[in-house]
Parts: C-alpha cells; structure tokens; sequence
C-alpha cells in the first residue's frame, strides 16, 4: 500500500493520503495568473459547477478521468435539449485528451458511455478555455448526464486540467484512474474541475439536406441515382466524373459515396446561391491508409468558372491543407482508417469562414478571401468533392446542410451548490 501525495502549491504545504485499494498521486499547480472562465459563443444554456479557473491538477503521469455529474435538478429543465459543446480549461500540455459522455447510473458511478471524442491537441489553446463542438449531440432526457474528459499525462509533472478554487462541490470533482469513481476532496483538493456543458434547450430544425446515400443500389452512381440533388463538375450525372454508392464503408447504415481519381461530384445549395444568413456543412470521411482526399466549398457554381472559398486536402499520411494556395493557408492532423467529422461553417452575415475536424477548429479566415488570392462573392453555392489526385479514395457519408441563422434568444446559466 503506497501513500498518496498531494502538492498543493497554491498553499504551498503537502498532503499524505492512503488508498486500502489502489494508488493516486493529484496534485495540484499554482496558475500564475489564472483563467477566469470562458467567454458566451453561442446564445444557449451553460450548466456548470465550477467558478473561474484558479489552478490545474495532473495525477503524476497517470491516465485520469475527471467529471461533472448533472443531476436532474439541473437537466430536467432542459429536457428535449441537446448537449452540443463541452467547455473545459486546458491548463498544460498533455499527452491526450478525450470527451467522454456517459448516461444516467447511480450516485457515485456514471451509466452507459455515450460518446467518446478523442481531441486534436495541437488545434486547442493551451493555457486557456477551449470549446469543443460534440460530434454527435447528446440529447437531454432529464436524467443524470455525466460529463467528462479522459487526460493522458506521460509526463510526471504536468497538472493539464483546470479547476477552480473551490469549495468543491460533490457532484463537480469526480475522478477515477483505476477504474473506482473518487471525489478530489477525498484527497485534500477541495476544487471543482472546469468542466461545462452547452445545452441547446429547444429542438433543434431539421437540416435543409441530409443524406445518407443508402436509398440507392450500391455499385450504381450517386448523381444518377439522384439528379435532383446531386450533380457533377460539368453538370452531367451518370458520366465519368459521377461517384459510385459504395457499401465498401458507411458511417451509418450501409452505403456512402466513393471518391476517387477524376470523380467530380457537387451539391448545389439550391437554384441560386445564398446571399445572408449562417450555415454548416458537414459529412463523414473515411480514407484508408495510404490513400489521400479533397473537397471544396464554392461561393459560386459555374465549372471552371466558379468562386473557391475554401479547399481542403487530406494528404497520404495524415497531414491536411487548408486553402493552402491562399493568403491564410491552415494545417491539421487527420488519422486513415477510421470516420472523421468535417465541418465548415460559413457566417454570409459577418463574412467569416470556420472549419472544424472532428470538433475542434483548426481554421478561420474572412469568409470573402477565398480559397487563393482573388477574393470571392459574399455568396454560398456549392461543395465539389474531387478526386484531385491518382491516389485519391475517399468516402463520405451523413452529408448534411443546416440553417445556423436562427438561434435562441436568451443567454442563460445553470450552476449549482
């Protein structure tokens, strides 16, 4: 039986704790200056325990899970939400972060895991607040909702987590690192983890276009089986630049769309191009390893005449290029062999462009720059997915466009005592 030792340097003064079953080492960091708390992005409900940042823990190079346990008190208002973002403070450098969600259980252990979000860690800002869009939102039923992040720590004296300077509150400061669910003033830390959730607390719309591409026969083409809503670069379905509905891969159900060398498929917006409002565009990318992929984002649609506003390459090996012939070139990490979440949000409004892989941002630019050095209409037209190189084989599946344009009117805080 090994003793647990807690530095707190805040107050400068050491703690000794002992564990019957299994052995910690939290401890915790003086912030020099401290983080206060994240700035409102979106106009919903934040539900949290904690107050402003005041210092970060790390567990001595161990693998941790720190959480926050929503009790219907605080969910049940917000039944029929969704949980869309999760906010934390990224104090040091870890060696990996990952959201994880998890059901209703019982007091002291949280239920089924609902989601398990692995995050990119060079697109987050470290010391600082992040938030991270969910992959798939969580909806509210108004039962227990524990929120958590899972911090891997190679080294033996980073403290990566915030939290705030108490006193802890028993459902804001649970841990577990050996598979037993503790609270982090069982060990003489008396914090709460910064640790938020984002609640969307009305039904969200339906997206203007959603597809799945499983209502059509796999080895047939995806223009050509739907020319209504799909086409290709020359505007000629069921030609050589149309992608086959392939069953080789699917995200959800059985089908996507293959894109590979020379295929050119596009989805036009609609008969002419939107001019105001807020819009997300996202799909699902699977490229096995080796292989490589593309698409881009048009402000108009018109063949070799059209407007780049954004492109981005998924190069054989991992890297990734945004806009990378332009005036704010980007870059990102991507894994083959597995789905990734692609999203691009275009604000018409403000003129800004963000894009998002696997729920972090790792690009932002003004919308109208374009995807080179000729800028581009206010407009927003068309995706292209291109098969832009001979190595190229890239699926997509779960394409979907929605309206961001309404959101709800109040700004509101749910915290507890």
């Amino acid at each position: 039986m090994r003793k647990l030792s807690t530095f707190l340097f805040v107050l400068a003064v050491t703690f000794a704790f002992v564990s019957t079953s299994f052995s910690q080492n939290f401890s915790a960091a003086q912030n020099q200056k401290p983080g206060g708390s994240p700035d409102g992005i979106e106009s919903l409900v934040t539900i949290h325990y904690d107050g402003d940042n005041f210092t970060s823990i790390g567990d001595g190079g161990t693998t941790f899970i720190a959480g926050a346990r929503f009790t219907p008190s605080i969910t049940g208002p917000l039944t029929g939400g969704e949980l869309r973002y999760v906010q934390f403070y990224y104090a040091q450098v870890a060696t990996g972060l990952t959201i994880k969600i998890y059901d209703s259980g019982t007091a002291s252990v949280p239920g089924a895991l609902l989601l398990n979000q692995p995050l990119t860690l060079g697109t987050l800002i470290v010391p600082g607040w992040n938030e991270v869009e969910l992959s798939t939102y969580i909806p509210i039923s108004g039962n227990d909702l524990w929120i958590c992040l899972e911090v891997a720590d190679a080294s033996t004296t980073a403290f990566p987590l915030g939290c705030d300077a108490g006193p802890a509150n028993a459902n804001g400061d649970y841990v577990n690192d050996s598979g037993v669910w503790q609270h982090l003033a069982g060990f003489g830390l008396n914090y709460n983890w910064n640790i938020r959730g984002v609640v969307e607390d009305t039904p969200a719309p339906p997206p203007l276009f959603f597809e799945n591409f499983d209502a059509y026969t796999a080895g047939n083409l995806v223009a050509c089986s739907n020319p209504t809503d799909w086409t290709t670069w020359s505007n000629a379905p069921c030609g050589a630049e149309d992608a086959e509905v392939s069953s080789d891969f699917a995200h959800s159900g059985t089908n996507s769309a293959k894109i590979i060398t020379n295929d050119d498929l596009v989805k036009k917006f609609g008969a002419t191009a939107f001019t105001t409002g807020k819009y997300k565009i996202s799909f699902w990318a699977y490229i096995p390893a080796t292989k490589a992929g593309y698409f881009n984002t048009l402000a108009t649609f018109a063949g070799s005449n059209s407007s780049w506003a954004l492109e981005v390459y998924f190069d054989a090996g991992g890297a990734g290029r945004v806009n990378p012939d332009g005036q704010v070139p980007g870059t990102f990490s991507w894994t083959a062999g597995q789905w990734n979440l692609v999203e691009y949000i275009v604000d018409l409004n403000n003129d800004l462009g963000q894009f998002y892989f696997n729920g972090s941002l790792v690009h932002t630019q003004q919308y109208t720059i374009g995807a080179y050095t000729t800028a581009v209409p206010l407009t927003l037209d068309a995706n292209d997915f291109f098969g832009a190189t001979p190595n190229d084989i890239m699926y997509i599946d779960d394409y979907t466009l929605e309206d961001m344009t309404i959101v709800p009117v109040e700004l509101s805080s749910f915290s507890a005592n």
